[in-house]
């Protein structure tokens, strides 16, 4: 969603918050700063690139991937990146993922927030990070002023969370 989308569904209170990576601050509506949100790639440890300490999209090219279909930002990432050969099975339903990537040696998406929250989902997996700028997002909490202290609770709760 765009800033001025997202700064309109707001104000006119059809959302109480939303979590972006775009900062908003205006008279009504303020951003909090999360943290970084960065993209890391799931390996079968016995090929070739778990080898390495760190990966770049253009190491991905003519792999084919696994991917949840409601990553958000991140999918356009990932489409946008021009790799060659580059192809995405996207799953729907969050069991046929797991189970695809359990039983298979797909490699697939995860970032420091999704390795934070299930550890035990990359356990049979070489996790390496993008270096690419564009494999790193900044993301913030926007939410109307008016409403800061009725969110208090669940702002602190998220900034306990998120990895640092």
């Amino acid at each position: 969603i765009k800033s001025d989308q997202i700064q309109d569904l707001l104000e006119r209170q059809q959302l109480d918050l939303v979590f972006s990576n775009q900062e908003i601050q205006t008279d009504k509506l303020e951003s909090l700063y999360l943290g970084q949100e960065q993209l890391f790639v799931n390996l079968d440890p016995f090929t070739a690139l778990a080898a390495k300490q760190s990966l770049h999209f253009q190491d991905l090219k003519n792999m084919s991937f696994i991917v949840q279909e409601a990553i958000g930002i991140w999918r356009q990432i990932i489409e946008e990146a021009e790799i060659p050969g580059l192809k995405f099975f996207y799953q729907t339903d969050d069991q046929a993922f797991s189970a695809i990537t359990s039983y298979s040696n797909f490699p697939y998406f995860t970032s420091n927030l999704t390795l934070a929250l299930e550890p035990d989902r990359s356990k049979d997996r070489k996790v390496l990070p993008l270096m690419d700028e564009r494999a790193k997002l900044d993301f913030y909490l926007t939410y109307p002023k008016e409403k800061k202290a009725k969110l208090a609770n669940f702002i602190k709760e998220v900034q306990t969370i998120w990895p640092r």
